[in-house]
């Protein structure tokens, strides 16, 4: 049996509600007790174990306006990268985290990259740098 421990940073100044691990990509969300969703990047990138977003979850109270609230549910949807966040009043809201988890895998790629090209990138120049004009 093996155990590893890591630690994230603290983000949260209120109780955390809800975590969820956004499989299969390294990526990791917790939502406090006010609606903050914090993003942590959990996988071998430049971000390892670093908030890499933070995103209110809001919904329009009876006054009309757009007010923070707690999330009551959340589930994530691979297929779509769809982020499903519900609320206590029966407000459903989902984002499409398409564009950020892209985003993740290139900096995991880029890294990848850069380890197999240690000995002729010393000065770990971004390889799109690195082509040929």
């Amino acid at each position: 049996m093996s155990y590893r421990h890591e630690v994230l940073p603290k983000s949260h100044n209120s109780e955390v509600k809800h975590v969820l691990f956004l499989d299969p990509y390294d990526c990791l969300i917790s939502i406090n007790a006010n609606g903050l969703v914090t993003f942590y990047a959990t996988g071998d990138s430049k971000f390892k174990n670093k908030i890499v977003m933070e995103k209110q979850y809001e919904a329009e109270s009876m006054t009309k306006n757009l007010e923070p609230f707690p999330v009551t549910a959340v589930k994530f949807d691979r297929n779509y990268q769809l982020l499903l966040l519900g609320d206590e009043f029966g407000n459903i809201k989902g984002w499409s985290l398409s564009d950020f988890l892209e985003a993740l895998v290139l900096t995991r790629v880029e890294k990848s990259i850069l380890s197999r090209r240690r000995d002729t990138n010393p000065l770990n120049v971004s390889p799109f740098l690195l082509r040929k004009q």
